[in-house]
């Protein structure tokens, strides 16, 4: 499931499309201009 949306992979701004995100909790997020999936953890 996709958990964040960024526009490509040098972009500074997400989109967060989920609720109730908590810390350290490994999110799924689309760079949408390459195709890409990737992760990362939401920091406290």
């Amino acid at each position: 499931m996709i958990q964040f949306l960024v526009h490509n992979a040098t972009g500074t701004v997400g989109v967060v499309v989920v609720e109730n995100v908590k810390a350290n909790q490994p999110l799924t997020g689309w760079l949408m201009r390459e195709f890409v999936l990737t992760k990362l953890y939401r920091s406290a």
